[in-house]
Order: structure tokens, then sequence, then C-alpha cells
């Protein structure tokens, strides 16, 4: 049964079962019509028409057809509701909101969104980020790589909502690492601590949650060991032939695994043109022994070099036995590392393993540097030229050869390349020809701006005693079409000739993630030269470059001889500047002693500076408090 009238049904249905009669497909005019006269069709069993609703099983419908005539009335009727404001994006979301200032201003370093692709936001609040420890702030803020891998750590693929959260464990973040779920008395807590605390904050291109705490990523797992087997070359292989004219080398991290494994990953780049598998083998040098770890390459494995269209590089991990990677590290010399070919499958480059604790792979020799155009002997050089090096190193396997790593700027592509007898301001016969492209191609660069020179080559015992008797009394000369005689020139030195000193730079007003800039300085004291490669974004074209110190500007950089650069390949690079110039070498001394005392400035015609920053020394990381976390991890 019903209230209503049952004058205004319009149904009829069973009355047993229930319902019986009721008012449905009725028209309900707004407030502002007024009604003139309605019906209902529903005739009479005699009517003509009555086959057209008849009786139950009814023909066509229960349901009969409903008219209402209308007209314009005299109620006013309320002011329509404004439409839905369009949802922001999850930047425009946290910039409205007034409680994200910091994680708004610090997500500009991820870029733009891709479009069409949705994420969920785990955002902390700004007091979050001011409950950091001391210093950590300061230090996310400050390193975009740092920062980089902090956001990531706060996102999650796709949209999802509140009501999944609560059902899972466990998320993995954008960073890849795993982000552990747990409700507790109705509080949902992340990694164990931090508590969720608002949820469902909608964007156009996914949903917001806040949380009370940043989600620092966790500390990257300590290796076991890292090894390399570095300038790999035909000429080692046993029992041979190897291939004559290619060149590998292979990183080697190693890492504990679960229930007695260890996980083996290798990078390994190679000029081999038609690479298959490779694998570390059992056997001192000299000697051929048993595979005992696959990499698990295939011919399908090798990608194109960006950069340098005639290497290859494979990358991948495995998993073995823990016993025998512990092994493999205490001992690596009883190891190499071979790499296999289409051309050459018993093998077609080898070399012994080494620990490589460290940047430098193999101590170096010898070092060139820098090349410059004003060292040739008569030149003239390249004028032009900016800042370059050659590291000369002997292999973990000696059969008598040198090997050679080397980059040069500013300069046409390289044709040659030698080692001449003379010191410093002469000119003498060639002692060693480097060969080069013919083990490794040269190639170009990737900020466009010099040529990668690497190669191998035969150094006769004469020629190596010589050298290590004096070897300030040789120099290493790189020739090119243009200066077919010689474009730049270094003298030799034993060991590493130059110091390294870095500074990170930012406006002086505080960070910007779009703005922003580096300093690697090489400086030479014996020498009296400092190098530089100041690369830089986000400050429009620069005009200047200094070094001050606590009483004022201490070096002025030559900009004119060596200008700024705009057409540089680097994603996210707008200008740089490469080049030489004589400092006096108390100065340089007193920067290599204490480079925490000295900033690096970069001005423009607006701005002075435009960027800036104290110096370092990379082997101990930037100045300032160290932060509890360090930086990327």
């Amino acid at each position: 049964s019903h209230l209503s009238d049952p004058a205004f049904d319009t149904a009829d249905f069973n009355d047993n079962p229930a319902p019986g009669n009721l008012r449905a497909d009725y028209v309900l005019p707004s407030a502002n019509l007024d009604i003139a006269d309605s019906g209902v069709f529903w005739p009479e069993s005699t009517d003509p028409l009555f086959s057209l609703v008849g009786t139950f099983p009814f023909p066509s419908s229960d349901h009969r057809l409903v008219w209402v005539d209308l007209l314009p009335g005299t109620t006013d009727l309320p002011p329509a509701a404004p439409p839905a404001a369009a949802l922001l994006d999850i930047g425009g979301t946290l910039a409205a909101d007034g409680r994200f200032a910091t994680l708004a201003d610090a997500l500009g370093v991820l870029g733009d969104p891709p479009p069409g692709e949705t994420f969920t936001l785990l955002a902390p609040t700004d007091e979050a980020f001011d409950a950091l420890p001391p210093g950590l702030l300061e230090a996310l803020l400050d390193d975009r790589f740092f920062l980089t891998d902090v956001l990531l750590n706060h996102l999650i693929g796709g949209t999802v909502p509140a009501e999944t959260i609560v059902t899972l464990t466990e998320a993995q973040t954008l960073l890849g690492a795993p982000l552990t779920i747990e409700v507790v008395e109705g509080i949902v807590l992340l990694n164990g601590e931090v508590q969720v605390i608002e949820t469902d904050i909608l964007a156009s291109n996914g949903v917001i949650h806040v949380i009370d705490g940043v989600l620092l990523p966790p500390p990257p797992p300590e290796p076991l060991g890292f090894l390399a087997s570095a300038f790999g070359r035909g000429s080692t292989e046993v029992p041979g032939p190897g291939d004559p004219a290619a060149l590998t080398s292979a990183f080697i991290d190693v890492f504990e695994g679960p229930d007695g494994t260890a996980e083996v990953c290798f990078f390994v780049n190679t000029s081999v043109q038609d690479p298959t598998v490779a694998h570390i083998h059992r056997g001192a040098a000299g000697e051929a022994g048993p595979p005992v770890v696959a990499t698990g390459f295939t011919a399908d494995s090798w990608t194109q070099d960006q950069f340098a269209p005639l290497d290859r590089f494979a990358d991948g991990c495995v998993d073995v036995e823990q016993d025998l990677a512990l092994e493999i590290i205490g001992n690596p010399a009883g190891f190499y590392f071979n790499l296999h070919s289409a051309s050459f499958p018993g093998g077609a480059t080898r070399e012994q393993l080494v620990d490589a604790d460290g940047v430098d792979v193999i101590q170096r020799a010898y070092t060139a540097a820098p090349l410059l155009g004003a060292n040739e002997v008569p030149g003239p050089g390249d004028p032009d030229s900016g800042r370059g090096f050659v590291d000369f190193l002997v292999p973990a396997t000696d059969n008598g050869e040198w090997c050679f790593s080397s980059t040069v700027f500013r300069v046409g592509a390289i044709t040659s390349g030698h080692i001449h007898i003379g010191a410093a301001g002469e000119s003498g016969g060639v002692v060693l020809n480097l060969e080069i492209d013919t083990r490794w191609p040269v190639v170009l660069h990737p900020s466009g701006q010099g040529w990668v020179v690497n190669g191998c080559v035969a150094a006769s015992a004469e020629v190596q005693s010589q050298i290590a008797a004096n070897p300030g009394g040789f120099y290493v000369n790189y020739h090119n079409d243009e200066f077919p005689a010689g474009a730049v020139r270094a003298q030799l030195v034993a060991g590493v000739g130059e110091v390294i000193r870095f500074a990170e730079l930012s406006p002086p007003d505080g960070f910007d993630p779009d703005v922003y800039g580096f300093a690697d300085l090489a400086m030479f004291s014996s020498q009296g030269l400092l190098c530089w490669d100041t690369p830089n974004s986000g400050i429009g074209e620069p005009t200047g470059m200094s070094i001050s110190d606590a009483t004022g500007v201490l070096i002025s950089f030559d900009v004119v001889t060596h200008p700024f650069l705009a057409d540089v390949n680097f994603p996210g690079v707008d200008y740089t500047s490469f080049g030489c110039q004589g400092v006096d070498s108390a100065t340089i001394d007193a920067i290599v002693a204490n480079p925490n005392d000295y900033t690096f400035s970069i001005d423009t015609a607006t701005a002075t500076p435009a960027l800036t920053g104290a110096l370092f020394d990379p082997n101990f990381g930037p100045p300032g408090p160290p932060p509890e976390s360090p930086p990327g991890g």
C-alpha cells in the first residue's frame, strides 16, 4: 500500500504479492511552471484501445503514458549553483593548499609530469620538512640528486585511494623502494613511523594523501665487493686469437642475497661490434679456465651507445652462491672477464678482475695535462683549445701494452697522437705512436664540445724504461686536420698530474630546482695553471666567473678567450665554459689545502652573482653540517 491518493496511481501491479497499484512514470514539473491539464492513458476494458494494455500478463507494459500541459508560471527559481571548479593538477593543488610550500617548490626538480599519467603523492607538510634533523633539509634542497630520490620515494604510479591503501601491506614507489603499510588502531602508518593524517585530496592527475613525516629513501645496500675488468683486449685472449680492434670494460657490483646467495650486477661497455655472451672465468693471467659466473647476456642484450655509435653496452644482475662470490672478491686476480662475439666465439676480449674500491680502477702511471694549443712548439697549436688530458695506465694483464683514456675540448676531431721526447718548450721526435682510432673509435664528447680518445698500444721495454727515468722529458701531442703538426700538447708527469676541486652552485637567495650549476676545477700547481668546466642552467647567458675568499674576488676567469657556449648537448645544461688560465702556484696551493674557504660564482648581466657555492674536495663531499642521512641514501 502507499500513502498518496490512489487517483494518482499510474501502474497496476498484483496485490498479492504486493505492491499493487503505484504512481510510476509520472511527470514532476519545475517549480516555475504551472499545470494546465494532465492525464493518464489507462483505458477501461470496454475501450477499443484496451488491447494495447490488456490484463496481466500485460501485452505491452504495466506502466501507462502520462501527459501534462504546462504554462509559464509566476514562481521564481532559486539561483543556479555555480559549476564545479576544475581540478588542479597535483602541483597546483599543493600550491593552493598553503600547507605544502616546501614540497610544491621542490617538485619542480622533477619537471612536468607526463601527460595522461596519474600519480599518488604522499605529501609531507611544511611542518614535516621542518622537523627533519638539523642540516638535513638544507642538504636535501642543495643536492638535486638527493632531492630527486626523496621526491620519487613519495610518489606511487597510478591513483591509489585511501580505501585501497588500507588493504595493502606494501607498495612500490617510483624510486623503486618498497614502502610498508600497516593500520594500527585505525591509523595508517608508512614504514612503521610516518602517519597518514588526511586522505583523498583529488587532483586532475591523481590523488594526494597528507603525511606527517618525510619518507627518506632507504640507504643503498652495502656491496660485498666492487670489481672491474678495465681495458679488456683481444691480445690477452688465451689461447687466442681475440679481436685485435676492440676494447672492453666491465664494472661489477656484488651484493649479499638471501639464503647464502649473492647478487652479481654487471655493466659492460665495449667496442666489439657483434658481442654475444660474457662470463667470469676462473684463471690467472695467461691461463684459460672454466666459466664460473654467466652474465646472462645474449646477442640481443646489447644496446648501441647514444653518444658513441660504435660502442655497445649491456647490464644486468644474476644470483650466484655467496661462497663463490666471496672467493672472487678475495682473489680477483685469479679470475677474468671474457666477452665473446659472433666473429670470435672463443673469446673477443679478456682482462683479469681487479678490486675497484675507488674511482681509479687502475692507478694512473702517467698523466699529460692540460692539453693546450699554447703548449705547442714551434706552434701554432689550436688557440681556442680548452681543457684536456691523457691518462696512461698499465692494465692488470701486463703484456707490454699501455692503455690510455683522454678527453680534449674545443678542438677539431683528433686524427692521431704520439708521445715525443722533449722537455717543456722543446720539440722532439716520436717515441710511441698511440695508434689512435684503431681499437676504440674517437667519439664526440657528450657535451658536443670535445672528443673522447681511448686506446691501447704496445710500448717497448726500452721506451717504458726511458719514460720512467724522466717523465717530464716527454710530451703527448694530439693532431687533427686543421693542425696536422700538432693541435694540443702537454708534458708527462708520473701518477696524477692535477688536483680536482668542485662546487655545486645555486642562487644566492636559496634553492631553485630550475636554476643551478657546477664548477669542476683541475689545478696544476707545478705549472701554475687552473682549468675549468662550468655547466649551468636557468640564469640566462653568463657574463663572468670568479673565485673569492673573505677579502673579495681572488681570481677572475678569462671568459673572453674561453666564452660560454650555448650549443651544449647535455640535458639540463644551457651554457658551459671550458678553459685553462695561469694562476700563481701559491694561490692554487691555498685553494687545494682549504677549499671550503673559497667561493665560486657565475655572474650575468642582471645578477652578481647569479650562482654561487663553496669549493670542496670531491673525496669528502660539499661543506656544511653533515646530514644525519647522507645524500643519496
